[in-house]
């Protein structure tokens, strides 16, 4: 069972606060490599086998959208 609640932190975290520090690469856009960021969820932060479908049940759940 996922804890979307903490994935949603997880998420937010990451991309507010340690982009650089996952080597992500951002476009100009602000936007990150969805496999990549899927890649750091997984390996960094004990995610397991997260899929992009369970990204977007996170968002399409979340009030703030």
């Amino acid at each position: 069972m996922i804890d979307y609640g903490k994935l949603s932190r997880d998420c937010s975290y990451i991309l507010r606060h340690a982009v650089d520090k996952y080597n992500l690469k951002s476009d100009s856009s602000g936007w990150v490599s969805l496999n990549d960021f899927i890649a750091v969820l997984n390996l960094h932060f004990g995610w397991c086998n997260l899929s992009e479908d369970a990204l977007k049940f996170m968002v399409a759940k979340s009030k703030k959208k």
